[in-house]
Protein backbone atom coordinates (compact mmCIF):
# COMPACT_ATOMS: atom_id res chain seq x y z
CA UNK A 1 0.00 0.00 0.00
CA UNK A 2 1.17 3.29 -0.83
CA UNK A 3 0.82 4.90 2.32
CA UNK A 4 2.08 8.54 1.30
CA UNK A 5 -1.05 8.48 -1.00
CA UNK A 6 -3.37 7.82 1.24
CA UNK A 7 -2.48 9.38 4.57
CA UNK A 8 -1.03 12.61 3.06
CA UNK A 9 2.02 12.40 5.43
CA UNK A 10 5.73 12.67 4.49
CA UNK A 11 7.24 9.39 3.57
CA UNK A 12 10.27 7.91 6.19
CA UNK A 13 11.12 6.33 2.58
CA UNK A 14 13.68 7.77 0.10
CA UNK A 15 14.37 12.18 0.81
CA UNK A 16 13.12 13.32 3.79
CA UNK A 17 10.47 16.16 3.79
CA UNK A 18 12.04 19.67 3.05
CA UNK A 19 11.33 22.79 5.33
CA UNK A 20 12.30 26.54 4.68
CA UNK A 21 14.97 26.76 6.86
CA UNK A 22 14.52 30.82 6.81
CA UNK A 23 10.89 30.18 8.33
CA UNK A 24 12.87 27.83 11.02
CA UNK A 25 14.88 31.10 11.36
CA UNK A 26 12.89 33.53 11.58
CA UNK A 27 10.53 31.12 14.44
CA UNK A 28 13.39 30.79 16.88
CA UNK A 29 14.52 34.35 16.23
CA UNK A 30 11.01 35.68 17.03
CA UNK A 31 10.96 33.20 19.92
CA UNK A 32 13.77 34.11 21.65
CA UNK A 33 12.89 38.15 21.42
CA UNK A 34 9.92 38.01 22.89
CA UNK A 35 11.42 36.32 25.89
CA UNK A 36 14.63 38.43 25.91
CA UNK A 37 13.15 40.71 29.09
CA UNK A 38 13.01 37.80 31.52
CA UNK A 39 16.29 36.91 32.28
CA UNK A 40 16.45 38.88 35.22
CA UNK A 41 13.15 38.18 36.75
CA UNK A 42 13.38 37.01 39.83
CA UNK A 43 13.01 33.58 41.30
CA UNK A 44 8.91 33.63 42.00
CA UNK A 45 6.21 31.67 43.73
CA UNK A 46 7.06 27.23 44.11
CA UNK A 47 10.57 28.56 42.35
CA UNK A 48 12.16 29.77 45.95
CA UNK A 49 10.57 25.91 47.62
CA UNK A 50 11.78 23.81 44.47
CA UNK A 51 15.29 25.42 43.61
CA UNK A 52 16.43 28.32 45.95
CA UNK A 53 15.29 26.24 49.16
CA UNK A 54 16.37 23.28 47.35
CA UNK A 55 19.64 21.58 48.73
CA UNK A 56 19.35 18.43 46.77
CA UNK A 57 20.02 20.11 43.45
CA UNK A 58 23.49 21.76 45.11
CA UNK A 59 25.38 18.33 44.94
CA UNK A 60 25.04 16.62 40.93
CA UNK A 61 25.87 13.67 43.10
CA UNK A 62 22.45 13.67 44.14
CA UNK A 63 20.90 13.16 40.60
CA UNK A 64 20.28 9.32 40.69
CA UNK A 65 18.19 9.87 43.93
CA UNK A 66 15.86 12.17 41.65
CA UNK A 67 14.99 8.82 39.55
CA UNK A 68 14.20 6.62 42.84
CA UNK A 69 11.34 8.70 43.57
CA UNK A 70 9.52 12.09 44.89
CA UNK A 71 12.08 13.13 47.58
CA UNK A 72 10.73 12.16 50.92
CA UNK A 73 13.59 12.80 52.71
CA UNK A 74 13.42 15.88 55.73
CA UNK A 75 14.19 19.31 54.22
CA UNK A 76 11.79 18.65 51.08
CA UNK A 77 8.86 20.52 50.13
CA UNK A 78 5.87 19.51 49.73
CA UNK A 79 5.65 20.10 46.02
CA UNK A 80 9.47 17.73 46.14
CA UNK A 81 8.07 15.17 48.24
CA UNK A 82 4.77 14.70 45.91
CA UNK A 83 6.49 15.61 42.54
CA UNK A 84 8.19 13.23 40.13
CA UNK A 85 10.05 14.90 37.47
CA UNK A 86 13.54 13.97 37.54
CA UNK A 87 14.34 14.99 34.05
CA UNK A 88 13.60 18.61 35.42
CA UNK A 89 15.53 18.33 38.68
CA UNK A 90 19.00 17.02 36.91
CA UNK A 91 18.21 20.12 34.75
CA UNK A 92 18.41 22.32 38.09
CA UNK A 93 20.83 20.42 39.47
CA UNK A 94 22.90 21.16 36.20
CA UNK A 95 22.04 24.36 36.26
CA UNK A 96 22.87 24.93 39.80
CA UNK A 97 26.41 23.23 39.04
CA UNK A 98 27.42 25.47 36.47
CA UNK A 99 25.41 29.04 37.98
CA UNK A 100 24.59 28.68 41.26
CA UNK A 101 21.31 30.57 42.00
CA UNK A 102 22.44 32.93 38.99
CA UNK A 103 18.31 33.14 37.99
CA UNK A 104 19.53 34.20 34.37
CA UNK A 105 20.72 30.60 33.57
CA UNK A 106 17.07 28.97 34.62
CA UNK A 107 15.35 31.85 32.76
CA UNK A 108 17.92 30.63 29.39
CA UNK A 109 17.28 27.03 29.69
CA UNK A 110 13.28 27.51 29.32
CA UNK A 111 13.39 30.09 26.75
CA UNK A 112 16.01 27.47 24.67
CA UNK A 113 13.44 24.89 25.49
CA UNK A 114 10.41 26.70 24.44
CA UNK A 115 11.87 27.26 20.93
CA UNK A 116 12.95 24.31 20.62
CA UNK A 117 9.32 23.43 21.04
CA UNK A 118 7.96 25.95 18.64
CA UNK A 119 10.52 24.66 15.80
CA UNK A 120 9.03 21.35 16.70
CA UNK A 121 5.56 22.13 16.25
CA UNK A 122 6.86 23.60 12.54
CA UNK A 123 7.82 20.39 11.50
CA UNK A 124 4.68 18.29 12.99
CA UNK A 125 2.51 20.52 11.17
CA UNK A 126 4.68 20.38 7.88
CA UNK A 127 4.39 16.53 8.02
CA UNK A 128 0.69 16.64 8.62
CA UNK A 129 0.47 18.71 5.62
CA UNK A 130 2.69 15.91 3.86
CA UNK A 131 5.20 19.02 2.54
CA UNK A 132 7.43 16.93 0.29
CA UNK A 133 10.39 17.89 -2.18
CA UNK A 134 9.93 19.33 -4.31
CA UNK A 135 9.45 22.79 -1.93
CA UNK A 136 6.95 24.06 -4.83
CA UNK A 137 4.31 21.21 -5.07
CA UNK A 138 1.45 22.57 -2.85
CA UNK A 139 -2.06 21.16 -1.88
CA UNK A 140 -4.44 22.99 -4.32
CA UNK A 141 -7.01 23.18 -2.04
CA UNK A 142 -4.92 24.61 1.00
CA UNK A 143 -2.50 26.59 -0.67
CA UNK A 144 1.05 26.53 0.43
CA UNK A 145 1.54 24.00 3.13
CA UNK A 146 4.33 25.81 4.85
CA UNK A 147 2.38 29.11 5.38
CA UNK A 148 0.14 27.64 8.27
CA UNK A 149 2.73 25.45 9.49
CA UNK A 150 5.13 28.68 9.81
CA UNK A 151 2.01 31.07 11.05
CA UNK A 152 0.90 28.25 14.12
CA UNK A 153 4.81 27.95 14.90
CA UNK A 154 4.98 31.89 15.30
CA UNK A 155 1.52 32.04 17.73
CA UNK A 156 2.55 29.29 19.38
CA UNK A 157 5.92 30.50 20.29
CA UNK A 158 4.28 34.04 21.29
CA UNK A 159 1.02 33.49 22.76
CA UNK A 160 0.67 35.51 26.56
CA UNK A 161 -0.84 32.32 27.82
CA UNK A 162 2.77 30.29 27.51
CA UNK A 163 4.46 33.35 29.55
CA UNK A 164 3.39 31.31 32.88
CA UNK A 165 5.22 28.32 31.53
CA UNK A 166 8.59 30.01 30.23
CA UNK A 167 8.49 32.81 33.31
CA UNK A 168 7.75 30.12 35.94
CA UNK A 169 10.81 28.26 36.25
CA UNK A 170 9.55 25.26 38.00
CA UNK A 171 7.42 24.89 35.38
CA UNK A 172 10.23 23.60 33.22
CA UNK A 173 8.41 20.34 33.68
CA UNK A 174 5.46 21.42 31.31
CA UNK A 175 8.02 22.76 28.64
CA UNK A 176 10.10 20.14 28.59
CA UNK A 177 7.23 17.34 29.08
CA UNK A 178 6.12 19.20 25.49
CA UNK A 179 9.49 18.67 23.97
CA UNK A 180 9.79 15.13 24.22
CA UNK A 181 5.82 14.63 24.16
CA UNK A 182 6.01 16.49 20.58
CA UNK A 183 9.65 14.47 19.60
CA UNK A 184 7.73 11.27 19.94
CA UNK A 185 4.76 11.93 17.79
CA UNK A 186 7.43 13.18 15.32
CA UNK A 187 9.04 9.94 15.35
CA UNK A 188 6.12 7.69 15.52
CA UNK A 189 4.50 9.28 12.32
CA UNK A 190 7.86 8.41 10.70
CA UNK A 191 7.86 5.36 11.78
CA UNK A 192 4.55 4.77 10.53
CA UNK A 193 4.24 6.34 7.35
CA UNK A 194 7.49 3.69 5.67
CA UNK A 195 10.71 5.17 7.67
CA UNK A 196 12.76 2.62 9.35
CA UNK A 197 11.17 0.51 12.53
CA UNK A 198 14.15 1.97 14.78
CA UNK A 199 12.02 5.57 15.08
CA UNK A 200 9.45 3.85 17.04
CA UNK A 201 12.20 3.01 19.82
CA UNK A 202 13.21 6.68 19.54
CA UNK A 203 9.62 7.51 20.16
CA UNK A 204 8.99 5.36 22.72
CA UNK A 205 12.17 6.80 24.65
CA UNK A 206 10.70 10.30 23.74
CA UNK A 207 7.76 9.10 25.59
CA UNK A 208 9.50 7.92 28.65
CA UNK A 209 11.49 11.37 28.91
CA UNK A 210 8.09 13.28 28.51
CA UNK A 211 7.13 11.05 31.70
CA UNK A 212 10.03 11.63 33.56
CA UNK A 213 9.33 15.03 33.01
CA UNK A 214 5.34 15.91 33.85
CA UNK A 215 2.82 13.64 34.30
CA UNK A 216 0.27 14.78 31.57
CA UNK A 217 2.67 13.03 29.04
CA UNK A 218 0.50 10.28 30.14
CA UNK A 219 -1.93 11.11 27.28
CA UNK A 220 0.37 10.63 24.63
CA UNK A 221 -0.49 6.80 23.82
CA UNK A 222 -4.10 8.17 23.17
CA UNK A 223 -2.99 11.17 20.75
CA UNK A 224 -0.87 8.12 18.97
CA UNK A 225 -4.01 6.18 18.41
CA UNK A 226 -5.77 9.18 17.02
CA UNK A 227 -2.92 9.73 14.60
CA UNK A 228 -3.07 6.51 13.34
CA UNK A 229 -6.78 6.23 13.21
CA UNK A 230 -7.03 10.03 11.16
CA UNK A 231 -3.68 9.56 9.15
CA UNK A 232 -2.23 6.54 9.01
CA UNK A 233 -5.13 3.87 9.32
CA UNK A 234 -7.41 6.27 7.63
CA UNK A 235 -10.54 5.35 9.57
CA UNK A 236 -9.88 1.87 9.00
CA UNK A 237 -10.59 -0.78 11.59
CA UNK A 238 -8.42 -3.41 10.17
CA UNK A 239 -5.61 -1.50 10.35
CA UNK A 240 -5.62 0.06 13.53
CA UNK A 241 -6.25 -2.84 15.27
CA UNK A 242 -3.02 -4.55 13.33
CA UNK A 243 -0.55 -1.16 14.43
CA UNK A 244 -2.82 -1.51 17.53
CA UNK A 245 -0.62 -4.58 18.71
CA UNK A 246 2.31 -4.24 16.16
CA UNK A 247 3.44 -0.19 17.33
CA UNK A 248 1.21 0.69 19.87
CA UNK A 249 2.18 -1.60 22.19
CA UNK A 250 4.82 -0.24 23.55
CA UNK A 251 3.76 2.67 24.63
CA UNK A 252 0.40 0.99 26.53
CA UNK A 253 3.19 -1.36 28.42
CA UNK A 254 5.29 2.11 29.13
CA UNK A 255 2.16 3.60 30.55
CA UNK A 256 0.86 0.65 32.47
CA UNK A 257 4.25 0.27 34.03
CA UNK A 258 4.52 4.12 34.86
CA UNK A 259 0.87 3.91 36.85
CA UNK A 260 2.02 0.65 38.79
CA UNK A 261 5.05 2.64 40.33
CA UNK A 262 3.20 5.76 40.82
CA UNK A 263 0.41 4.57 42.18
CA UNK A 264 0.74 1.25 44.10
CA UNK A 265 4.76 1.82 45.14
CA UNK A 266 5.00 5.28 45.47
CA UNK A 267 1.21 6.26 46.38
CA UNK A 268 1.91 9.46 44.83
CA UNK A 269 -1.44 10.42 43.01
CA UNK A 270 -3.54 10.20 45.91
CA UNK A 271 -1.38 13.04 47.48
CA UNK A 272 -1.80 15.16 44.36
CA UNK A 273 -5.97 15.23 45.09
CA UNK A 274 -7.49 17.63 47.75
CA UNK A 275 -10.74 15.76 48.58
CA UNK A 276 -11.51 18.12 51.28
CA UNK A 277 -11.82 20.89 48.72
CA UNK A 278 -13.34 19.35 45.94
CA UNK A 279 -14.54 16.01 45.06
CA UNK A 280 -14.52 13.89 41.99
CA UNK A 281 -17.75 15.03 40.74
CA UNK A 282 -17.63 18.89 42.00
CA UNK A 283 -13.90 19.22 40.28
CA UNK A 284 -15.08 17.64 36.96
CA UNK A 285 -18.25 19.91 36.75
CA UNK A 286 -16.42 22.69 37.73
CA UNK A 287 -13.96 22.13 34.79
CA UNK A 288 -16.92 22.24 32.36
CA UNK A 289 -16.28 25.97 33.10
CA UNK A 290 -12.52 26.31 33.11
CA UNK A 291 -12.78 24.75 29.43
CA UNK A 292 -14.66 27.82 28.52
CA UNK A 293 -12.12 29.95 30.55
CA UNK A 294 -9.13 28.37 28.58
CA UNK A 295 -10.98 28.97 24.93
CA UNK A 296 -11.30 32.38 26.34
CA UNK A 297 -7.54 32.84 27.02
CA UNK A 298 -6.60 31.20 23.84
CA UNK A 299 -8.13 33.58 21.62
CA UNK A 300 -8.52 36.52 23.70
CA UNK A 301 -5.15 36.35 26.09
CA UNK A 302 -6.66 39.19 28.71
CA UNK A 303 -7.04 38.91 32.42
CA UNK A 304 -3.84 36.66 32.43
CA UNK A 305 -2.85 36.05 36.25
CA UNK A 306 -0.98 33.47 38.19
CA UNK A 307 -3.95 32.60 40.30
CA UNK A 308 -7.15 32.19 39.29
CA UNK A 309 -9.76 32.52 41.57
CA UNK A 310 -12.31 29.96 40.56
CA UNK A 311 -14.93 29.17 42.79
CA UNK A 312 -16.18 25.50 42.45
CA UNK A 313 -19.36 24.28 41.00
CA UNK A 314 -21.74 21.91 43.40
CA UNK A 315 -24.88 21.04 40.98
CA UNK A 316 -25.57 20.08 37.10
CA UNK A 317 -28.07 22.17 37.40
CA UNK A 318 -25.86 25.42 37.31
CA UNK A 319 -26.63 27.40 34.03
CA UNK A 320 -22.93 27.83 34.09
CA UNK A 321 -22.11 24.18 33.81
CA UNK A 322 -25.07 23.73 31.59
CA UNK A 323 -24.01 26.14 29.24
CA UNK A 324 -20.28 25.36 29.09
CA UNK A 325 -21.01 21.54 28.67
CA UNK A 326 -23.48 22.50 25.64
CA UNK A 327 -20.59 24.43 24.31
CA UNK A 328 -17.77 21.58 24.68
CA UNK A 329 -20.11 18.99 23.35
CA UNK A 330 -20.69 21.25 20.11
CA UNK A 331 -17.25 21.21 19.99
CA UNK A 332 -16.22 18.05 20.12
CA UNK A 333 -19.02 17.50 17.84
CA UNK A 334 -18.42 19.56 15.27
CA UNK A 335 -14.66 17.83 15.50
CA UNK A 336 -16.32 14.64 14.95
CA UNK A 337 -18.19 15.68 11.90
CA UNK A 338 -15.54 17.20 9.83
CA UNK A 339 -13.00 14.43 10.64
CA UNK A 340 -13.13 12.90 7.28
CA UNK A 341 -13.26 16.55 5.21
CA UNK A 342 -10.64 18.51 7.50
CA UNK A 343 -8.84 15.51 9.35
CA UNK A 344 -6.24 18.10 11.15
CA UNK A 345 -8.49 20.29 12.32
CA UNK A 346 -10.39 17.77 13.95
CA UNK A 347 -7.39 16.21 15.16
CA UNK A 348 -5.77 18.97 16.74
CA UNK A 349 -9.60 19.92 18.17
CA UNK A 350 -9.27 17.03 19.96
CA UNK A 351 -5.70 17.26 20.68
CA UNK A 352 -6.50 20.04 23.21
CA UNK A 353 -9.19 17.88 25.27
CA UNK A 354 -6.83 14.72 25.21
CA UNK A 355 -4.14 16.44 26.99
CA UNK A 356 -5.97 18.66 29.35
CA UNK A 357 -7.30 14.91 30.66
CA UNK A 358 -4.93 14.59 33.73
CA UNK A 359 -5.66 17.92 34.81
CA UNK A 360 -9.58 18.87 34.22
CA UNK A 361 -11.44 15.71 34.52
CA UNK A 362 -11.99 13.67 37.64
CA UNK A 363 -8.79 14.01 39.18
CA UNK A 364 -8.96 16.86 41.64
CA UNK A 365 -6.17 19.39 41.94
CA UNK A 366 -5.63 21.52 44.48
CA UNK A 367 -5.61 24.76 41.64
CA UNK A 368 -8.57 24.79 40.07
CA UNK A 369 -7.02 26.62 36.94
CA UNK A 370 -3.51 26.90 35.77
CA UNK A 371 -2.22 28.84 32.62
CA UNK A 372 0.70 26.61 32.25
CA UNK A 373 -1.33 23.81 31.95
CA UNK A 374 -2.51 24.84 28.31
CA UNK A 375 0.95 25.08 27.07
CA UNK A 376 0.85 21.80 25.29
CA UNK A 377 -3.31 21.35 25.11
CA UNK A 378 -3.49 25.20 23.76
CA UNK A 379 -1.61 24.08 20.88
CA UNK A 380 -4.21 22.39 19.24
CA UNK A 381 -6.69 25.04 19.45
CA UNK A 382 -4.17 27.75 17.62
CA UNK A 383 -3.23 24.78 14.90
CA UNK A 384 -7.18 24.29 14.15
CA UNK A 385 -7.80 28.07 13.69
CA UNK A 386 -5.21 28.22 11.87
CA UNK A 387 -5.88 25.33 8.96
CA UNK A 388 -9.68 26.17 9.36
CA UNK A 389 -8.84 29.52 8.19
CA UNK A 390 -6.48 28.38 5.24
CA UNK A 391 -8.79 25.79 4.31
CA UNK A 392 -11.88 27.47 4.39
CA UNK A 393 -11.01 31.20 3.05
CA UNK A 394 -11.38 32.30 -0.41
CA UNK A 395 -8.39 32.00 -2.13
CA UNK A 396 -7.96 35.91 -2.64
CA UNK A 397 -7.96 36.28 0.93
CA UNK A 398 -5.99 33.43 1.48
CA UNK A 399 -3.32 33.98 -0.79
CA UNK A 400 -3.64 38.36 -0.38
CA UNK A 401 -4.65 39.02 3.08
CA UNK A 402 -5.00 36.45 5.45
CA UNK A 403 -0.72 36.27 5.83
CA UNK A 404 -1.12 39.65 6.67
CA UNK A 405 -3.38 39.34 9.40
CA UNK A 406 -1.98 36.46 11.02
CA UNK A 407 1.34 38.55 10.52
CA UNK A 408 -0.93 41.55 13.01
CA UNK A 409 -2.09 38.86 15.14
CA UNK A 410 1.63 37.53 15.94
CA UNK A 411 2.44 41.43 16.66
CA UNK A 412 0.01 42.01 19.00
CA UNK A 413 0.68 38.89 21.13
CA UNK A 414 4.50 39.58 21.10
CA UNK A 415 3.82 43.03 22.35
CA UNK A 416 1.45 41.21 25.05
CA UNK A 417 4.19 38.77 25.53
CA UNK A 418 7.08 41.32 26.14
CA UNK A 419 4.28 43.24 28.87
CA UNK A 420 3.16 40.06 30.75
CA UNK A 421 6.94 39.06 31.17
CA UNK A 422 7.96 42.31 33.04
CA UNK A 423 4.91 41.54 35.33
CA UNK A 424 6.82 38.45 36.49
CA UNK A 425 9.84 40.61 37.59
CA UNK A 426 9.64 40.12 40.70
CA UNK A 427 6.85 38.69 43.28
CA UNK A 428 6.17 42.12 44.10
CA UNK A 429 4.82 43.03 40.33
CA UNK A 430 3.38 39.67 39.85
CA UNK A 431 1.22 39.56 43.15
CA UNK A 432 0.46 42.84 42.57
CA UNK A 433 -1.16 42.07 39.35
CA UNK A 434 -3.32 39.83 40.73
CA UNK A 435 -4.75 42.09 43.58
CA UNK A 436 -5.48 44.70 40.76
CA UNK A 437 -8.54 42.69 39.99
CA UNK A 438 -9.19 41.69 43.66
CA UNK A 439 -7.56 43.66 46.15
CA UNK A 440 -9.23 40.59 49.38
CA UNK A 441 -7.61 37.38 47.72
CA UNK A 442 -5.90 36.35 50.36
CA UNK A 443 -2.91 33.56 48.81
CA UNK A 444 -1.85 36.48 46.91
CA UNK A 445 -1.95 39.15 49.80
CA UNK A 446 0.12 36.61 51.83
CA UNK A 447 2.60 36.33 48.75
CA UNK A 448 3.21 39.71 48.25
CA UNK A 449 3.66 40.64 52.00
CA UNK A 450 6.10 37.28 51.55
CA UNK A 451 8.11 39.21 48.48
CA UNK A 452 7.86 42.53 50.72
CA UNK A 453 9.37 40.54 53.33
CA UNK A 454 12.20 39.08 51.33
CA UNK A 455 13.21 42.75 50.27
CA UNK A 456 13.24 44.03 53.23
CA UNK A 457 10.27 46.19 52.98
CA UNK A 458 8.56 45.30 55.93
CA UNK A 459 6.09 47.83 56.92
CA UNK A 460 4.34 46.76 53.36
CA UNK A 461 4.27 43.54 54.44
CA UNK A 462 3.07 44.07 57.96
CA UNK A 463 0.08 46.23 55.94
CA UNK A 464 -0.40 42.95 53.86
CA UNK A 465 -0.46 40.23 56.90
CA UNK A 466 -2.68 42.33 58.75
CA UNK A 467 -5.26 42.57 55.97
CA UNK A 468 -4.73 38.54 55.37
CA UNK A 469 -5.64 38.33 59.41
CA UNK A 470 -8.55 40.45 59.09
CA UNK A 471 -9.94 38.87 56.30
CA UNK A 472 -9.10 35.06 56.91
CA UNK A 473 -8.24 35.18 60.68
CA UNK A 474 -7.36 31.40 60.48
CA UNK A 475 -5.12 31.57 57.87
CA UNK A 476 -2.14 29.96 59.15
Amino acid sequence: MNKEKNTGITSGSGKPGRIKYYQVILIILLSLAVYSNTLNNDFNYDDNSTIVKNSFIRDVRNIPLFFTGPLKSAGASEVLKTAYRPLVMTSFALNYKLGGLDVAGYHTVNILFHTACAVLVYVLIIMLYGAEAPLKKTLPEEGDVFLPAFFISLLFAVHPVNTEAVNYIWQRSVILAAFFYLLAVIFFIKCLSGAKPGWLLFSVAAYILALMSKENAITLPLVLMLADWYFISDFRKSSILKNLRKYHSPFILVTLLYLIVRVFAQGVFKEFHSPDRAGMFSYLITQFRVFIEYLKLIIFPEGLSIYHCFPLSKSVVDLRVIGAFCIIALVILFSIKISRTSKKVSFFILWFFIILIPTSTVLPLQIIMNEHRLYLPGLGLLAAAVMLLFKWAPAGFRRNVLPVFLAVIVIMFSMLTLKRNAEWKDGITLWSEVLKVNADLVVPLNNRGIAYMKQGIIDRAIVDFDRVIRINPGYA
